[in-house]
C-alpha cells in the first residue's frame, strides 16, 4: 500500500475472497449505511430462495447474457462457466449510476480476482479493495449449508481457495471473517474507509495509537 493514498469523493469498494468467506453478508451490513450502496452484477444463474431480480443480481438468461458481452456493455465478466454452468459479471452502467447518486460514497462491488483488475484499470485512482479471510473449515461449512449444495460441488469450490489465498497481497487491506468475526469485519471496513477519506496522516496516527495500546483496528494493522 502507498502511504500517499487519500480516497476520492466517490469511491468504488471492491471485496472478493474465497467463495463462502461472507462477503454478501458484509455487503448487506454496511448498505445499511445510505453512504453505501452494492453494485449489482450480472448473472445467468437462477435465483436463490429469498433473492430478488433486480434487488440481490441482475438474472438475466445465457443468450442475454452473451449479447451484452458483444454490445460492450459488460466492464468484466467470467470466461469460463462455474461447477453450476453459470456466468457472472458486471455491467458498468450499474456502477457509473451509483457513483451519480446524491447521498452514496462507497459503491461497494463483489469481484473475482480477474473482475478486481478490470475495475482497477477501467477506473484508475478510484478504486480501494477488501480481501476477505476466512479458514479453509469454516468455508467448506458456510458452503454445504446453501440450497442444493452437495460435498461434491462444495469441494470444487474449495479447489481455488488456495488460488484466492496466492493473491491476498494484491488488496489494500486484508479483512478477518472468521466465524463470530462478522461485527467485527464490517466494523473494520468502515474505520478503513472513513481513516483513508480523510486522509493518510489520520490513518497512520490511528495505527500508531492502536499500537501503543495493543489494538488491531484494521486487517493489516
Amino acid at each position: 500500500m502507498e502511504n500517499s493514498i487519500l480516497l476520492p469523493d466517490k469511491t468504488i469498494v471492491i471485496i472478493t475472497g474465497p467463495s463462502g468467506s461472507g462477503k454478501s453478508k458484509i455487503v448487506e451490513h454496511l448498505t445499511e449505511d445510505t453512504a453505501f450502496a452494492a453494485h449489482l452484477s450480472t448473472t445467468t444463474r437462477r435465483p436463490r430462495p429469498g433473492e430478488i431480480d433486480g434487488v440481490h443480481y441482475n438474472f438475466v438468461t445465457e443468450k442475454r447474457f452473451r449479447e451484452k458481452i458483444e454490445n460492450g456493455k459488460m466492464l468484466q465478466y467470467t470466461t469460463e462457466a462455474t461447477d453450476n454452468g453459470d456466468f457472472y459479471g458486471s455491467e458498468r452502467s450499474d456502477i457509473d449510476h451509483k457513483l451519480s447518486l446524491d447521498k452514496v460514497k462507497y459503491v461497494l462491488c463483489v469481484l473475482d480476482h480477474n473482475g478486481f483488475v478490470a475495475t482497477r484499470k477501467a477506473f484508475p485512482g478510484q478504486t480501494f479493495s477488501f480481501f476477505i479471510n476466512c479458514p479453509r473449515g469454516q468455508v467448506f461449512a458456510r458452503l454445504m449449508k446453501r440450497p442444493g449444495m452437495s460435498p461434491n460441488k462444495a469441494s470444487k469450490r474449495m479447489g481455488i481457495y488456495d488460488r484466492f489465498l496466492s493473491v491476498k497481497d494484491d488488496y489494500d487491506e486484508q479483512i478477518d471473517n472468521s466465524d463470530g468475526m462478522l461485527p467485527f469485519a464490517v466494523g473494520k471496513i468502515r474505520t478503513a474507509l472513513k481513516l483513508y477519506s480523510n486522509g493518510v496522516f489520520n490513518y497512520l496516527a490511528c495505527r500508531a495509537s492502536a499500537a501503543q495500546n495493543n489494538v488491531s483496528t484494521l486487517g493489516r494493522a
